[in-house]
């Protein structure tokens, strides 16, 4: 019985992680606008608030430098490079992400609306 593999070339697996985390600076870019508006009138009264908020910018832009980061990575890369995804997609818990990051399914927008809801409680 031959073992499970999913071998990938290393450039592409490189430019999806790349993509990957530039949607995520997208959603942190959502998140911050969404930060601003909730504490608008708390950062006028607490300094400690504006920095915090500040807090989300830095996440945009660190993601979008990692992002140009591995995709310079990606073009150092020799072309015939390749690896098995398997176990790093196994210990993914969200399928659409495993399967845009071990290049298993065609790409798709990613649409916000989806996923599990998950709200707060006690």
């Amino acid at each position: 019985m031959t073992a499970l593999r999913f071998v990938r070339p290393m450039p592409r697996l490189l430019h999806l992680v790349a993509d990957e985390l530039a949607d995520l600076a997208r959603l942190g870019s959502s998140l911050e606008q969404l930060v601003g508006r909730l504490s608008a009138d708390c950062i006028l009264a607490d300094a400690q608030a504006l920095t915090d908020a500040q807090a989300a910018d830095l996440l945009v832009q660190r993601l979008n430098g990692v992002a140009t980061y591995v995709r310079a990575l990606a073009g150092a890369c020799a072309d015939e490079t390749a690896v098995d995804v398997l176990a790093a997609v196994a210990d993914l818990t969200l399928a659409e992400q495993a399967g845009r990051l071990g290049d298993l399914c065609p790409p798709t927008a990613v649409n916000q609306a989806q996923g599990d809801l998950m709200l707060f409680s006690e």
